[in-house]
């Protein structure tokens, strides 16, 4: 399905909003949890219909778009199966759903939500895993995060959460600008306890495609990654 437009009060949640164009009287959606500024992810209930299949809990998503200088038109969704999500699925949304058998008969159908299901679950174990965002923790970002135009890669926790403010690690603290990020865009960073010098940090990168280099300073204290030529 493609995108639609159309009027959203203000105030409303998600899971309010979407219920009043999704729910019927044998569905209805049961949970609903964000991911950044333009996904949700649903826990959507599906009760059985004439003995044909049991109640079963699947899980759609949407892209959202919010237009606020359109008045009749102020905001669009395009809504996606789960495995065309992007698999970072919330765990409580996660937790709620069915196994997949309950609700897709297509074999095809059911290996990939089995696979997409698994892999949000190991990205949740991943994440639950990492180095706690201590105070002088490494964090590198592989795909960047980018701060008005400004693309970085190394950042240096200079207060924990819940505030959760960051430096560049070769600044001086008390002159150094600060960075301010959402915890979803950390998701996917690695991040080395306060302390780690820079040949770990090296040692225990996946390198990718274009490589990104790490470059250490001559005092082994300051670390600028960028994109080399493959």
């Amino acid at each position: 399905m493609g995108w639609v437009y159309t009027s959203r009060p203000q105030g409303l949640s998600h899971k309010e909003f979407f219920s009043t164009h999704m729910d019927g009287v044998d569905r209805r959606i049961l949970a609903a949890s964000s991911r950044g500024f333009d996904l949700v992810y649903f826990a959507y209930e599906i009760n059985a219909v004439s003995g044909i299949r049991s109640r079963a809990v699947i899980c759609f998503g949407a892209r959202t778009n919010w237009v606020p200088n359109d008045a009749r038109y102020n905001f669009g969704y395009n809504d996606l199966g789960e495995s065309d999500l992007p698999p970072d699925c919330p765990e409580k949304i996660l937790k709620l759903l069915t196994a997949p058998e309950t609700y897709y008969t297509d074999p095809q159908s059911l290996a990939r939500v089995a696979t997409w299901r698994q892999a949000c679950w190991d990205n949740i174990k991943r994440r639950k895993s990492r180095h706690p965002l201590a105070k002088d923790a490494i964090v590198i970002i592989p795909n960047g995060a980018n701060f008005n135009g400004e693309i970085l890669h190394a950042l240096k926790v200079n207060v924990p959460p819940p505030r959760l403010e960051f430096v560049r690690p070769s600044q001086n603290v008390n002159h150094a600008r600060r960075y301010r990020l959402r915890r979803y865009t950390l998701d996917n960073a690695l991040v080395f306890p306060p302390g780690t010098d820079w040949v770990t940090v090296l040692q225990s990168m996946q390198i990718g495609s274009p490589q990104l280099t790490l470059a250490l300073s001559a005092r082994a204290q300051d670390a600028e990654i960028h994109h080399s030529t493959p």
